[in-house]
């Protein structure tokens, strides 16, 4: 039962930072500083790669159940 419920937590934590990182990508087209710019997208990248990660994560958690 736990399992259950860290596998769908970790789902939920996942999507809402996949949605974080693309906002936050999309701003960085918008700012006039390239540095800023730059550092927002790799920001969002790493952001991104990390939702994957748990959504991964959370998916093995449920099937392993």
């Amino acid at each position: 039962m736990l399992r259950v419920i860290v596998g769908i937590g970790l789902i939920i934590i996942a999507i809402g930072q996949i949605f974080y990182a693309f906002r936050n990508f999309q701003e960085g087209f918008h700012k006039k500083d390239i540095n800023i710019s730059q550092l927002m997208k790799l920001l969002a990248a790493i952001t991104g790669l990390i939702g994957i990660l748990l959504f991964v994560l959370g998916i093995i958690i449920l099937i392993h159940h």
